[in-house]
Formats: structure tokens, sequence, C-alpha cells
């Protein structure tokens, strides 16, 4: 059975085009000895994002050359420069994205496209519009370049199929409330945004979860479609839930009890991850964990050096631990806390 690498090979040489390489990878993909999905190699989250030295290497020429035509663009025709950019990257992601299939470039794009827009919308935006009467006019700025990022990001999605877009669209998603919020409520508390960023972090959890139950065997685009979006909802969810704790203050140092908190929402977050087979979900709450770890040494009267040594060694280790035996932890995870009736929905253990 041709594998993925050899679809894209095809393509590349004129055989057959991309949108039939698609349709034969997905009719194949339905028989348990055809190709995997793009770039899986047996971990049921495994993600790469380039096929060798050339993608980075062509990555930072589209990177620098989106950059240099932003700014060449802003010094020839002012604030609408930076539309240009957007309009190149558009041009490329037809060839890289569309054609070529490359990961990595195809990622700068989406975001250069993504960020252009944005940056062109931002200066056009603020060049329109009135000069504030008082400190308390509306500033349109960063509310038009976040809408225009979101309007973006949703193009480049339907338009490429990019899992990664779907992770830009959902970061988009729950920002724009909030910069919506702070642009035409000037006394909106940062405290208050807490719920918006919780309650997005788990609305998306929720629709990454839909694509993972939907590839259980993780062999199609959905499972790296839930897997940028685990990515993003993770960080919003321990930020909404325990990140008051500590910027409440002003980021002074955190409580005994407060740290005991945050240790428990972490250990939970952790038994949805091994659950679900997702590491991502960990990686949003890692630097909370290790403020909390400060704190319980702090409070056990640990000198301020060795808590800065043993809360690195600690969180390490936990890391390197938990990854070393993810499989045994997912074992005893799913058949001694899932409800049985869950079990069977979830990636099997590999």
């Amino acid at each position: 059975m041709p594998t993925f690498d050899r679809l894209s090979g095809a393509v590349d040489a004129g055989i057959i085009d991309a949108g039939q390489a698609e349709r034969l990878a997905a009719y194949l993909a339905r028989d348990a000895d055809g190709p995997a999905r793009p770039d899986a190699t047996g971990d049921a989250e495994a993600v790469r994002f380039a096929r060798g030295f050339h993608d980075v290497f062509l990555t930072i020429g589209i990177a620098t050359l989106l950059i240099g035509t932003g700014l060449a663009g802003a010094l020839l025709v002012g604030p609408a420069g930076p539309l240009g950019a957007a309009a190149l990257a558009w041009g490329l992601a037809e060839f890289y994205a569309r054609r070529r299939r490359l990961v990595l470039p195809s990622i700068a794009l989406a975001l250069g496209f993504a960020g252009a827009s944005a940056t062109g919308a931002g200066t056009l935006t603020d060049a329109l519009q009135a000069a504030p009467a008082n400190g308390e006019a509306i500033d349109w700025t960063f509310l038009a370049a976040t809408a225009a990022a979101l309007l973006a990001s949703l193009a480049f999605r339907a338009r490429f199929g990019l899992p990664f877009a779907l992770g830009q669209v959902a970061v988009c998603l729950a920002a724009l409330p909030l910069v919506a919020l702070a642009a035409t409520s000037p006394g909106f508390s940062y405290l208050l945004s807490r719920p918006i960023v919780a309650i997005a972090g788990l609305a998306i959890f929720r629709v990454a979860m839909s694509y993972d139950l939907a590839d259980r065997e993780r062999r199609t685009a959905n499972a790296d479609n839930a897997f940028w979006l685990h990515l993003v909802a993770a960080p919003l969810i321990v930020h909404g839930l325990v990140g008051s704790v500590w910027f409440g203050r002003g980021g002074q140092s955190v409580y005994f009890t407060e740290a005991l908190f945050i240790v428990a929402v972490l250990a939970g977050l952790a038994l949805v991850a091994v659950a679900v087979d997702r590491r991502a979900l960990l990686v949003g709450g890692l630097s909370y964990f290790g403020v909390a770890i400060s704190a319980i040494l702090r409070n056990i009267g640990t000198d301020v050096g060795v808590v800065s040594a043993l809360s690195l060694l600690l969180l390490g280790g936990g890391v390197v631990v938990l990854g070393t035996n993810w499989r045994a932890a997912r074992g005893f995870v799913l058949r001694r806390l899932v409800p049985a009736t869950l079990a069977p929905r979830l990636p099997p253990l590999t």
C-alpha cells in the first residue's frame, strides 16, 4: 500500500493532483493495512512538523520574505502595506500547502496570513478612526485586528484544511470576547476575564474530544485537528481555573492552601490527559505546577535556592517518570478510573 509520502511524491510528479491524493488516502485508510494518516508513526499522538531540514530551511525563507514584504509595504503604501504580505502568504500557500502539503511551511504561511491580515486591519482602523475626544472613547484597533485574524484563520482552514489553522481559529475565538469587552468596557476587570477564559478552554476541549472520539485509532486528519485544539485548550483551562490564585495578587507568593488547590486541579487534568492519551493537555499546566511546588516547599521552611532546585527536580522528574511509564499509567486509569461504558470509545492501549 502507498504511504502518504509516496502519494505526495505522485502529486509532485504530476501523476495525480492533490485532491485525488487526499481521496485515495482517505479510502485506503479505511483498511487496517492501508496507509496511516500523514506523518503517523505508531505513537497515537505522533506529530511531525518537517520531513527534513529542507522544510526548516524553506520555512525560514518564507518567514523572512513575509516580514520583509510587510515592512516594505508599510513604507511604500502606509497602513495598507501589511495586506500585501497577506496576499503573498495566500499565494505561496496555494503551492506549498495545497499542492506540496508541506506541514512546517504551511504553518508559517497560516501564521503569516493571519498575522499580516490582523496587522493590516489594525493599522487601517487606527488610521481611519477619529481621535478619541476623551479617555472613554472606544479604540477599535485591537478588536478589528482580532476579528481579521479570526476571518483569515477561518479562510485558511476552509481552503487548505490545515489542522494547525483550526488551532488558530480556536485562539482567535477565545480572544475575541475578551478584546471586545476590553475595547467597549474600559473598566472591565482583569479578574473577571478568568471565567470567560476557562469556559472557552472547556468548549475547545469539548470540540477536540469530538474529533478524538470520531477517530479512535487516530488514523485520519481528525487526530491532528484534535491535537492542536487540545494544545490550545489546556493553557486556557488551567489559566482560567487557577491563574487568579497567583496573578490576583499581582504575582505575589502563592499560599499553601492555594498551592494545594492548584495541585489538585492539575492532578485532575493529568488524569484526563492520560485517559484520553493526550500529553498536549499537560503542557499548559507545567508552569503553574512549578509555582505550586515552590509554594509548598517555601511553606515548610526551605531555603530559596533549595526551593528553586527542588522545584525543577520534582517537576522534571515527574514529567520524565510519567512520560516513560505513560502506557502503564493509561492501563491503570482505563481499568480503574474510567467508566466501563466510556473506555471502549477512547484510544486503545498501544
